[in-house]
């Protein structure tokens, strides 16, 4: 073999030996996304309005913290999606029959927890609070507000919360209210002494309409979690790759 194919065969070699070493750095670091499973439609992505964790508004991009989180997770994915905007009632029992595929969502309310999977780990938070004005007494628990004029948002289940405060002996005492606009007035006017609802909401409702000196107190925290419908198909192996892709954003 003469000198000059020696070489040859020497850069050879070491080209070669430099693409397997980057080949393996690059599996090693990066590995494999799953394969979205295949979909006769796109999943159908169930949200309601409730800035600024969820912002919809038709012909518009899907916005808020939560629903930006479920978008960077589904896209990741590869899973088609699209959105569908629903009352928070209404939306409860759209997962529950399967009229929606996915919500994101707390665990436990009975209207659709025995039809639903939940991711294994959260992805977010929310706080519940009571909020009042300074003549009102804050309370701590929610046995304390037995007994008090409180509003409540008029469809809203609270986290499973609502049932009790609501039972035929503390009726009497419960005003509903169609929206957070109108109660923040009627907490000011005094025709109710406590607000129950959730601190992001309700932050950026007092962004668009400050309130001097209200308070609130924070009743309980709730973790926020993918929710899928069993009857989705390939419901498990989407749940999988959502979660997946959850940890990927981290």
């Amino acid at each position: 073999m003469s000198r000059g194919n020696g070489r040859i065969n020497d850069v050879l070699a070491f080209v070669l030996g430099m693409f397997f070493v980057s080949v393996n750095v690059n599996v090693n670091a990066q590995p494999l996304q799953p394969l979205a499973p295949p979909l006769s439609q796109p999943l159908k992505v169930g949200i309601v309005h409730s800035p600024p964790l969820y912002v919809y508004e038709p012909g518009k991009i899907a916005k808020g913290s939560i629903t930006e989180i479920m978008v960077r997770a589904l896209e990741r994915a590869g899973i088609e999606y699209e959105f569908a905007a629903y009352p928070l009632a209404r939306l409860y029992r759209a997962i529950r029959s399967a009229e929606v595929d996915m919500m994101a969502g707390i665990k436990g309310p009975t209207l659709y927890h025995d039809q639903v999977i939940y991711s294994i780990q959260p992805f977010a938070e929310i706080e519940l609070c009571v909020y009042a004005m300074p003549n009102r007494v804050l309370p701590e628990t929610f046995a304390e507000l037995q007994a008090k004029h409180l509003g409540l948002l008029q469809g809203a289940t609270y986290a499973g919360r609502r049932a009790a405060l609501t039972q035929e002996s503390n009726r009497a005492h419960i005003t509903n209210i169609s929206s957070r606009k109108i109660a923040l007035r009627m907490l000011t006017n005094g025709h109710i002494d406590y607000w129950l609802d959730f601190k992001r909401s309700m932050e950026h409702e007092l962004g668009l309409r400050p309130v001097v000196n209200l308070r609130r107190n924070i009743l309980d925290k709730y973790p926020v979690h993918f929710i899928l419908n069993k009857d989705t198909k390939n419901s498990a192996e989407l749940m999988q790759l959502l979660e997946h892709s959850l940890k990927a954003l981290e």
